[in-house]
C-alpha cells in the first residue's frame, strides 16, 4: 500500500518553479549527474530494450512502481515521481 502525504514545502515550491529545484531540495546526496546516471542505470535494468522513457510514463501504474524502487534504492521516501521521472527526460533529452 502507498501512503499519500501531504505536500511538502519543497513540493508546493517546485509547482511554482521547476527550474529552481535541486536534488538538495530532497535531500538527495551526490551530483546532479550521479542521480540521473542512477535513474538510467534503474530504468536501463528494468526496461533496457522494452520501453523507453515516453512508453514509462504512458503507463501511470509502472511509472509508479518505478518511483518507488527508487525512492527505496536511496532510503528517501520525500523524492516526488515527476521528480524522478522529469530528471530521467532530461537525461535523455541532454545524455552525457
Amino acid at each position: 500500500m502507498i501512503a499519500i502525504l501531504p505536500p511538502t514545502q519543497a513540493c508546493l515550491e517546485r509547482m511554482m518553479a521547476r527550474d529552481k529545484v535541486t536534488i538538495e531540495d530532497f535531500g538527495i546526496p551526490g551530483t546532479t549527474t550521479e542521480f540521473t546516471d542512477l535513474l538510467a542505470d534503474a530504468f536501463n535494468d528494468k526496461f533496457h530494450g522494452e520501453w523507453t522513457i515516453d512508453d514509462l510514463v504512458q503507463h501511470p501504474r509502472e511509472a509508479m512502481i518505478f518511483c518507488d524502487r527508487i525512492r527505496e534504492g536511496l532510503k528517501n521516501y520525500n523524492i516526488p515521481d515527476d521528480f524522478i521521472l522529469r530528471s530521467l527526460m532530461n537525461r535523455r533529452k541532454n545524455p552525457v
